[in-house]
């Protein structure tokens, strides 16, 4: 059985920007009384030939979220096989506990280049404990292609030394030891720090994220800094670099 769908829609206008409706969804199915849902929000932008991009990318982001195995053609087929999925699991082999999955994608910067996005996701379809994941996009504001790092004006150099600091704060390595002797972290050729893909702006600064597994084991969880404006002294800014 299926619950009803909900779609909600706000629409956010500001001068000079894309123009953001934020959506939602929600759907579950139950077996007798264990039930699998599904949970979503996201941007979905209108305007010109960037805004129809930006949302084919977040669609496939969507779908890439819920199809782990199966790939889909599109959102509502990638929901459809999910709990399909969980239907025939639970008749098979009996519905011992709650399935879900929950995404949130959430603009978090918008300037006349760069447009920046966050998608969190958290799911569990059985096992030890659920998966959290944290993913940041970023977009060119006038094409709606997706960017590489290497398209945005970061100082790596200076940036790695300055996510090292922040990040021996968040764990609270005492000075003299170093990462390595700390014991606790995923390190580049077993001793060098490294910064993760997942760099991004917001309104105050770079947000910076290590997801569970990438510099340290589960336990360790997730690593999210965020580094004010003033404190980056060059060594990022949400410009493109000149082709």
């Amino acid at each position: 059985m299926s619950a009803l769908i909900l779609i909600a829609c706000r629409q956010e206008v500001t001068e000079g920007k894309l123009l953001l409706e934020e959506r939602s969804y929600q759907e579950n199915r139950c077996v007798e009384d264990v039930c699998a849902s599904i949970q979503m929000s996201y941007p979905f932008y209108n305007g010109d030939e960037a805004a129809l991009v930006i949302n084919e990318e977040i669609e496939n982001t969507l779908i890439q979220s819920i199809a782990f195995e199966e790939p889909a053609e599109n959102l509502a087929l990638a929901v459809s096989n999910y709990l399909d999925d969980f239907e025939r699991f639970a008749k098979d082999y009996g519905a011992f506990s709650e399935w879900f999955i929950h995404i949130e994608v959430k603009e978090t910067f918008q300037n006349e280049e760069l447009l920046t996005v966050l998608v969190k996701s958290s799911s569990f379809l059985g096992g030890a404990h659920p998966n959290s994941n944290e993913v940041l996009v970023n977009f060119n504001s006038k094409s709606g292609e997706t960017l590489p790092l290497k398209a945005i004006k970061f100082d790596f150099g200076k940036l790695l030394v300055l996510v090292e600091e922040k990040f021996r704060l968040f764990h609270e390595v005492p000075e003299n030891i170093s990462l390595e002797e700390d014991g606790r972290f995923f390190l580049k050729n077993d001793k060098d720090f490294f910064l993760p893909q997942n760099l991004g702006f917001d309104e105050k600064g770079l947000l910076v994220i290590y997801n569970p597994y990438e510099i340290g084991p589960y336990v360790l969880g997730m690593t999210s800094i965020h580094i004010p404006w003033k404190e980056l002294n060059g060594a990022a800014s949400p410009e493109l670099k000149l082709k």
